[in-house]
């Protein structure tokens, strides 16, 4: 039995540690190049499916199973109505509670800031910013409160 344990225990780290990833969808975390694309795809796309999209690498993804090479991985930087919320330490039902109060008809406008413009200077590589304005205030204190209980 203990051995059987441990085999589990090793197929399930070694798992982890090579990179599969326990989501089928978006990863949060990518690539320069592919989250580059990924925000370039985005910009391209209506309101609709621009939220679609924000919501499945946001607030769709599993946290386990990130890569662990040392390849460089990016996030773009996510404003909602003012409210920058640090997505990778939601819990899974927080996540699921701002995909149910934001929905596609609520969205105002989704401006993609994909290039970093030539006035900023960083000391780190651009991820890319994505800001999404909400047309109903009380949809805006709804997740106001949520996110910063």
């Amino acid at each position: 039995m203990k051995q059987l344990l441990l085999a589990l225990l090793f197929c399930f780290s070694t798992g982890l540690l090579f990179g599969q990833s326990v989501s089928s969808g978006t990863p949060l975390m990518m690539p320069y190049e592919q989250n580059q694309e990924w925000a370039s795809t985005l910009k391209a796309l209506d309101k609709g499916d621009q939220w679609a999209m924000i919501s499945e690498r946001f607030f769709e993804f599993e946290a386990v199973g990130e890569t662990l090479e040392k390849e460089e991985l990016y996030v773009p930087f996510l404003i909602i109505d003012g409210i920058a919320p640090h997505v990778a330490t939601l819990s899974m039902s927080t996540r699921s509670k701002v995909r149910d109060i934001i929905r596609d008809d609520g969205i105002k406008e989704v401006l993609v800031v994909d290039k970093e413009p030539e006035t900023w200077y960083a000391n780190k590589v651009f991820a890319g910013i994505v800001l999404i304005t909400l047309n109903n205030r009380k949809t805006s204190k709804k997740l106001l409160k949520l996110l910063t209980k």
